[in-house]
């Protein structure tokens, strides 16, 4: 029904706004957005590249000090994204900064 609906928005000239994890950029979104060229996809929140930099607190209830990004983390949102970019009919709403970095 979800592949439907994306249907049907774009049959009435509607859009989808996509949030979801980086891994599901990865995975599947690039495929199934890539059979609607003509619905606009909005990725919100930059894709969430949420836990490059690690949890937010440490195992002991303290805030992680962390500023070095993991590596694995960046390369996954990094590639969802370069999946999605190649997409001429997805966009990326620039919002909720401190909760991605």
């Amino acid at each position: 029904k979800f592949i439907s609906g994306l249907g049907l928005l774009e049959k009435h000239n509607l859009s989808f706004d996509l949030q979801c994890a980086p891994i599901q950029l990865v995975d599947s979104a690039a495929a199934v957005f890539g059979q609607y060229p003509n619905l606009k996809v909005c990725i919100d929140h930059l894709g969430k590249p949420r836990k490059v930099l690690g949890d937010d607190k440490l195992p002991d209830g303290s805030i992680n000090p962390n500023l070095i990004p993991n590596e694995e983390e960046l390369r996954v949102w990094r590639k969802g994204m370069k999946d999605m970019a190649a997409l001429p009919n997805v966009y990326v709403k620039i919002s909720m900064l401190g909760y991605s970095l």
